[in-house]
């Protein structure tokens, strides 16, 4: 993908408000948002109203790219420094601020100086999950939203086609996956890194975050409410598809509301009652199963020496 080279605005080293002191910042469809909902209800930690504002990959991404509602999506990046300070302007005395962001792990060549230069060596948080299932369940995601309308296959044929065109980073459904390069630049870039696999969270919620907790060094005694988010489901509902279908209108509300200070997790939560219990999630193809399980498979052995981590469940 097309790089842009600087920023519009350069990098503030002098800080000016409050800036996060923590980062969670992947992978896409890995539960990111579930995480953040969990880290968000704690006492002592702060969480940006906004998931996904994305700031220190906006070099990265042009402001006009080609997939179908990539725009909308565009809409809601914060690229301006003071718009990304005001996320955090109402944060009190909690001990840690943060923020999530699945973009900063597939960009990590230039996330990672962009945060050491602002925010220095802060713990950095990294949900793993199968690379099988993150592919479709990122596919399943853009079905949902209408913007993905080719069968699996085909879409992951029409990956290698689109290249290295600027298009949002979620239609690289087979990359999204490759995690090693990433996760060795933020093991050797910060001193403080948590790997977390997504099958804990699912499993275990309350002692996956109790192990964020502890991580952040905050009082792991505090127990959430547990919930799972931004779910890749697809309502049944033709109505309330389309009534749940983003768009350009509702992603500048969004916006306006999350610099306002609401809670984006908020929003989530009250569209995963609403369409929680009309949803399906159909099943990945076995031919396209197969596709992925032999394309992961070297992936799968770089990680396993990397995290020193069993994973072969995930070429099953």
């Amino acid at each position: 993908m097309q790089a842009i080279q600087d920023m519009k605005e350069p990098l503030y080293r002098k800080k000016t408000g409050n800036l996060p002191n923590f980062l969670l910042v992947g992978a896409a469809k890995s539960g990111t948002t579930t995480l953040s909902y969990y880290l968000q209800q704690h006492p002592d930690i702060y969480m940006s109203p906004m998931k996904e504002p994305r700031f220190f990959s906006a070099a990265s991404v042009p402001q006009e790219l080609e997939g179908r509602g990539d725009r909308w999506s565009e809409t809601t990046r914060i690229r301006k420094f003071d718009q990304y300070l005001r996320l955090f302007r109402n944060a009190g005395d909690e001990k840690c601020l943060g923020e999530a962001s699945a973009e900063y792990l597939f960009y990590y060549q230039d996330v990672i100086p962009r945060v050491f230069d602002l925010l220095g060596d802060i713990p950095i948080i990294i949900i793993l999950r199968n690379p099988v299932q993150r592919a479709f369940s990122a596919y399943k995601h853009l079905v949902r939203d209408y913007r993905e309308d080719l069968d699996f296959d085909s879409a992951l044929q029409r990956e290698e086609e689109i290249g290295n065109r600027d298009f949002e980073f979620l239609w690289y459904y087979q990359q999204g996956g490759i995690y090693s390069p990433a996760v060795k630049a933020y093991l050797d870039s910060f001193s403080r890194v948590k790997i977390i696999i997504h099958e804990s969270l699912k499993k275990a919620p309350l002692d996956t975050v109790r192990e964020m907790y502890r991580f952040l060094e905050v009082d792991e005694a505090f127990t959430p409410r547990t919930a799972a988010l931004n779910s890749s489901g697809i309502p049944q509902n033709p109505v309330l598809r389309r009534l749940l279908k983003p768009s350009q209108w509702n992603a500048l509300v969004y916006r306006g509301l999350a610099l306002a200070g609401l809670p984006d997790t908020i929003l989530s939560s009250g569209l995963s009652l609403v369409g929680g219990k009309n949803r399906y999630h159909p099943s990945i193809p076995e031919r396209s199963k197969q596709y992925l399980i032999n394309y992961y498979r070297e992936e799968v052995i770089r990680l396993e020496q990397l995290l020193g981590l069993e994973l072969q469940h995930w070429l099953q």
